[in-house]
């Protein structure tokens, strides 16, 4: 929010209509002189007091909670931050009704929420969409993170890596198109619906844990996203239009793994809204949006054909990811190629925390997933990754793998689209096949 602001030792004056922030240097005994507002200080007020404002209106109806949590936007390149409250430490100052200063959390800078000072807070990235509907649907997507676990819906990290196959996309590509003609037409919408928990339910008995991990991710992410989509602000015919629009663009989305809550939870959320928003009350328990919306509209899985799948664009959505799967293809061969050479690194994974596109993931089976981007911390040091990383999960070892090094020094390292920064007292070390990292 814009705004002049006079520092006097013992009052601040807000004059928050100005449309130009005029800082005034008031030198007196005691008096510490105002600094200069930067555009990000400026925007980042802006932005937080809509959210603030927005989410009193709210006055927690969705949830029966409040979502005005501690948030705070930084800048992850000069850790400048703005954020709603004052920080743990009280070393941010009061600002256009908000506070700012330096960022000194966790070292993780992503759309999340954190552990600082012993409370949850909720953290963006600068910069935000200038879009404000946008922008307030991100806001209350993380607000909710910072009070899920209040409400019942614990934090998890479920792959779908089945969602990365030919077959498991279409259906859920369908059942999408399902999901969303059932809004946008309240007459059929109980035949709409059937279609919709059809599709689910055959993908769910094709793919072992199909169910399981895609309603651990829309019981997180899920909720979270239809909770930012209800409240970005516009009219059901506005937000619809953005949903529609969403589900067009999903061919240009090339993984679905870690991504499909932010289609599936909305979608499922606001049909369940037009029946009765009382769901959300059952939902920590049933955990399941099919078992919630079979229930709330007293309807069975209509048993699906070809014919019937063809009213929902079965021919177009099967076309085009037969010629995805084949570029997947080409795509995972072109990774592990470059990483899988003699003299690799490959990093022992003992309690990393990671930032990464969830749009970019590439499954090669349960346990093996290439990630085309990703930063990553442990206890061995840094590593971003931009162009290829491979993980392999198991239940005694997990590991990250990237292209051999093309340099080396004491504490650092760098290779093909990748840069390791080691921490204190770490070395890489050579082996047979593979550089790794040890403790010295």
């Amino acid at each position: 929010m814009d705004g002049f602001f006079l520092d006097y030792c013992g009052g601040l004056f807000d004059h928050s209509f100005m449309k130009r922030l005029i800082p005034l240097l008031l030198v007196a005994t005691g008096c510490a002189s105002v600094p200069k507002a930067s555009d990000f200080d400026v925007k980042a007020a802006e932005y937080l007091g809509q959210y603030k404002n927005a989410c009193i209106q709210e006055g927690g109806s969705t949830w029966k909670h409040s979502l005005c949590v501690p948030m705070i936007i930084v800048d992850p390149n000069s850790l400048k931050a703005v954020s709603t409250e004052p920080d743990p430490e009280g070393h941010f100052e009061k600002f256009s009704g908000v506070y700012r200063g330096t960022y000194s959390g966790a070292p993780l800078y992503a759309n999340t929420s954190i552990k600082w000072g012993g409370r949850n807070w909720s953290t963006v990235v600068w910069p935000l969409p200038e879009d404000q509907s946008t922008r307030m649907g991100l806001l209350f997507h993380e607000a909710f993170h910072s009070i899920q676990d209040d409400l019942g819906f614990p934090m998890n990290n479920a792959l779908n890596t089945h969602l990365d196959q030919e077959e498991a996309r279409v259906l859920l590509r369908l059942e999408w198109n399902a999901l969303i003609r059932a809004l946008e037409d309240p007459t059929h919408r109980v035949d709409h619906l059937r279609v919709a928990l059809g599709v689910r339910d055959l993908r769910f008995s094709k793919y072992p844990d199909a169910q399981k991990n895609e309603e651990s991710l829309e019981m997180n992410e899920g909720v979270a996203e239809y909770t930012g989509i209800k409240l970005r602000g516009s009219t059901f015919e506005e937000t619809l239009a953005v949903l529609r629009d969403k589900v067009k663009k999903v061919p240009k989305v090339f993984s679905l793994t870690r991504s499909s809550a932010y289609y599936s939870g909305p979608l499922y959320g606001l049909l369940l809204d037009t029946r009765d928003p009382k769901w959300k009350l059952t939902a920590p328990k049933q955990r399941s949006f099919g078992k919630i919306a079979a229930q709330m509209f007293s309807v069975k899985p209509r048993a699906v054909s070809v014919v019937v799948l063809e009213n929902y664009g079965r021919a177009e959505i099967v076309t085009f990811e037969h010629k995805r799967a084949q570029e997947t293809k080409a795509k995972i061969a072109k990774y592990l190629g470059q990483i899988n050479q003699p003299g690799n690194l490959e990093l022992v994974l003992d309690h990393p925390e990671g930032v990464f596109n969830p749009y970019g993931i590439l499954s090669i089976d349960a346990i093996t997933i290439i990630y085309e981007t990703y930063d990553i911390r442990d206890q061995w040091g840094s590593l971003t990754v931009k162009d290829g990383a491979l993980f392999k999960f198991t239940e005694n070892r997990s590991t990250i793998t990237v292209s051999p090094p093309t340099s080396l020094s004491d504490a650092t390292a760098q290779g093909n689209g990748w840069e390791l920064k080691l921490a204190p007292g770490w070395k890489l070390i050579k082996g047979k096949s593979s550089f790794t990292a040890e403790r010295q």
